[in-house]
């Protein structure tokens, strides 16, 4: 992510607010603002406000949803919204079984929004 000045969070089996917390840590210092985010609804809002061009890749993306289900359909509206043009956002994880779940389901908030999907086995 560093050659393309990618901003990068690999989150951790926490609490909501902490993944929030640790994913705005991690990013922080690549953005444009000092307000500290209280949801993921405030954070995406706070990166659609950026005037660069942005790349973010969420590491461990299945973590994230354990801690708060609620996650995906907040990202389905941002996507769906929200997202400025100039931004690519990659979610990965290494539990194929929910990635799946999350993005090729019908009924999942996310399904049809992924651009290309690669799954692979170690």
């Amino acid at each position: 992510m560093k050659p393309h000045h990618g901003l990068y969070s690999q989150a951790i089996e926490a609490a909501k607010e902490t993944q929030l917390e640790q994913v705005f840590r991690d990013i922080q210092d690549r953005l444009t603002t000092a307000i500290v985010p209280k949801s993921w609804a405030e954070l995406f809002e706070l990166l659609t406000l950026q005037k660069r061009q942005l790349i973010l890749c969420l590491d461990e993306f299945p973590y994230l949803v354990a801690s708060d289900p609620s996650l995906p359909s907040v990202l389905q509206r941002w996507l769906d919204h929200d997202k400025p043009r100039h931004f690519l956002l990659i979610l990965s994880g290494s539990s194929t079984r929910m990635m799946n779940d999350l993005f090729l389901n019908r009924s999942a908030p996310l399904y049809g929004r992924a651009a290309s999907c690669c799954i692979s086995n170690p």
